[in-house]
C-alpha cells in the first residue's frame, strides 16, 4: 500500500557518498507520510555547489534542511559544515550530521562548528529506516521563510543576520538567491539527538 502524504513538501540536501545508504534513506522517505523532494550530491564540493547555485545547480531551491556525512571524498562534511556556518546566510540553514562516527571529537568539533544535530546512524536496518522518517516528519512542521519570505532589508532590520553583505546579483548563469531559512536553535551536544530540550 502507497504510503499516505500529509501537510507541505520540505527539500532536503542529503550530502552522503555511499549509494547504498542514500538509496536506503530516499527510500524511507518515500515510503512516509510527508511529501518530500530529496537532492542527492555524492562530496561536499558537489555540496557547496548546489547551496551555491552553481552550475548544474543553477535552478535548484535552498534546502528545508541539510543532511550531511562527514567522511566524504574532495571535502569531507567537517569542512562544508565550515564553509556553511562561517556564510551569514547559508548559516540559517538546519544542518544534520548523520555519521557512522562515535567520536567525542567529531561531536564536539561539529558542535562548535554550529550543527543543528549530531546523530549516529542505528546499526539495526528497521531503526535506520524509522530514522530517516522521524528526521522528514520532523522538519516538515517546523517553520521556513518560504512560508513567509523576507525581504533582505526586512531579514537586516529584524537583526537575523547582523552584517550580512548583499547577494550577487542574477547573471546568465547565476540566478538571484532563494530566500534565507532560518536554522533551528542549535542543539546540546549528544549522540543522537533532533532538537535541543
Amino acid at each position: 500500500m502507497d504510503a499516505v502524504t500529509t501537510g507541505p513538501s520540505i527539500d532536503i540536501l542529503l550530502v552522503e557518498d555511499n549509494l547504498g545508504e542514500a538509496r536506503l534513506m530516499q527510500e524511507a522517505m518515500n515510503q512516509g507520510r510527508v511529501t518530500s523532494r530529496i537532492h542527492h550530491v555524492r562530496d561536499g564540493v558537489l555540496a557547496l555547489d548546489f547551496l551555491h547555485h552553481r552550475p548544474p545547480y543553477v535552478n535548484e531551491p535552498l534546502p528545508d534542511v541539510i543532511i550531511l556525512d562527514l567522511n566524504m571524498p574532495r571535502k569531507d562534511g567537517r569542512e562544508v559544515l565550515a564553509e556553511i556556518k562561517s556564510d551569514p546566510w547559508l548559516r540559517l540553514l538546519p544542518v544534520l550530521v548523520l555519521t557512522t562516527s562515535h567520536a567525542d571529537q567529531d561531536i564536539l568539533h561539529t558542535y562548535k562548528l554550529g550543527v543543528n544535530s549530531f546523530i549516529v546512524k542505528p546499526v539495526e536496518f528497521d531503526k535506520f529506516m524509522e530514522l530517516i522518517r522521524v528526521i522528514e516528519e520532523f522538519f516538515a512542521i517546523v517553520k521556513s521563510p518560504k512560508d513567509w519570505p523576507m525581504r533582505r532589508e526586512e531579514i537586516m532590520r529584524r537583526g537575523d543576520v547582523a552584517t550580512a553583505p548583499s547577494r550577487p546579483a542574477a547573471t546568465a548563469d547565476r540566478p538571484a538567491a532563494a530566500p534565507v531559512r532560518p536554522a533551528a536553535a542549535p542543539a546540546r551536544p549528544g549522540r543522537s539527538m533532533l532538537w535541543s530540550r
